[in-house]
């Protein structure tokens, strides 16, 4: 499976979980205020802040992966163990998939901004949940 796929993936995990959330909202409105759907309301804005840091965190190496990020040079410092090598194949940057990523980094924007602005109707909805980021 290759980067695009394991993207297309997650964004469509995401996209399931924003939808999901979307179709319980109406139900959590009207049971958050008697105290009845609080931990449900909890647990459900844990799930999208979670996808929402994994897209975040994808959406950044597929900034890097578009990007001409060297690899560090490292210094010979006598008490610092030296840098490892190979740094942009081992979190699976490949120059040969850099266009297949910025296609995909506009997808990825959507779907952040798609799990915030849902994040922030429940905190709304439940009325007591801090903002997180």
């Amino acid at each position: 499976m290759n980067g695009t796929d394991e993207l297309n993936q997650t964004a469509g995990r995401a996209a399931a979980v924003v939808a999901r959330a979307r179709a319980t909202t109406h139900r959590a409105r009207h049971t958050v205020p008697d105290g009845g759907n609080r931990h449900g309301l909890i647990a459900e804005l844990r799930e999208v802040e979670y996808w929402r840091r994994l897209v975040a965190a994808r959406l950044d190496l597929a900034v890097a992966a578009v990007t001409s990020l060297d690899e560090p040079v490292g210094r010979c410092l006598p008490c610092a163990p030296s840098l490892p090598g190979n740094l942009r194949h081992l979190v699976g940057l490949h120059p040969e998939e850099a266009l297949e990523e910025v296609a995909l980094l506009e997808h990825l924007r959507e779907v952040l901004h798609d799990l915030d602005g849902y994040a922030s109707a429940l905190r709304s909805t439940a009325g007591y949940l801090p903002e997180s980021g």
